[in-house]
């Protein structure tokens, strides 16, 4: 590690895969491979209904003890799991249910990773060895286009990318603000397959937002009516 830190004519990003959970972020790697993300979303949240709240166990876990800087690599479909289990649209319950899952992972305490054609809802899994699949990159535009929208607004957020994490999910949604100096955003993704009823909490009661994506104001009172699978990106 020491003889990559010295190269000084190049940037380096090292990202560690493996199940330690202490050592790769004190080694020095900036990202960790996200196994477990991954399996907490799909497994439990999605496949079995448990509680969203298991994604902030998951949180402390992963970064506890973690330098400054330090990110975990979060997605929803790689070249094992695509091959082997599905692709997004099978695992998480259509395009929805999986952007929805994806917002999360770019958005609440990582950094996003894309596998190839989950930005254009392609529908058939990608065989890791052997023949090849062609993937129809024109396949589904207004898809590509969602993908491009959740990504530009989190690279233009400071706030998004290392801001403080607050928390406040319920059992069906994950919301949480991402806070730095005067910058605010607030995340809400519904994670299930049914309109939900979301209990807003104190500290956010009568707070005035921007919809990030479309830029229409949204004020919250004590109760927000989610969609199934429904997200709002709001921003200060």
């Amino acid at each position: 590690m020491g003889s990559l830190r010295s190269i000084s004519t190049h940037k380096l990003l090292l990202i560690a895969e493996g199940s330690d959970k202490t050592y790769y972020f004190q080694a020095g790697f900036q990202l960790r491979y996200g196994f477990d993300f991954l399996a907490t979303m799909k497994d439990r949240i999605f496949a079995k209904r448990e509680s969203v709240k298991l994604l902030d166990n998951l949180n402390e876990a992963n970064y506890a003890n973690a330098p400054a800087g330090a990110r975990m690599l979060r997605y929803t479909s790689n070249h094992d799991i695509n091959s082997s289990e599905g692709t997004p649209l099978e695992l998480f319950n259509g395009q929805q249910g999986s952007t929805a899952a994806f917002v999360v992972a770019a958005y609440m305490k990582g950094t996003p990773m894309i596998y190839n054609g989950q930005e254009v809802g392609f529908p058939v899994r990608l065989p890791f060895m052997g023949t090849r699949r062609t993937i129809d990159w024109s396949l589904n535009p207004a898809v590509t286009k969602e993908y491009r929208s959740i990504l530009r607004f989190r690279n233009s957020s400071d706030a998004v990318r290392n801001g403080a994490l607050t928390s406040y999910s319920s059992d069906d949604v994950c919301a949480f603000t991402k806070t730095l100096d005067t910058q605010k955003v607030l995340v809400l993704v519904n994670l299930r397959n049914a309109t939900t009823s979301y209990q807003v909490p104190a500290a956010l009661v009568n707070s005035a937002w921007l919809n990030a994506l479309n830029q229409q104001p949204l004020a919250l009172n004590t109760q927000l009516t989610l969609q199934p699978y429904q997200y709002l990106i709001l921003r200060r």
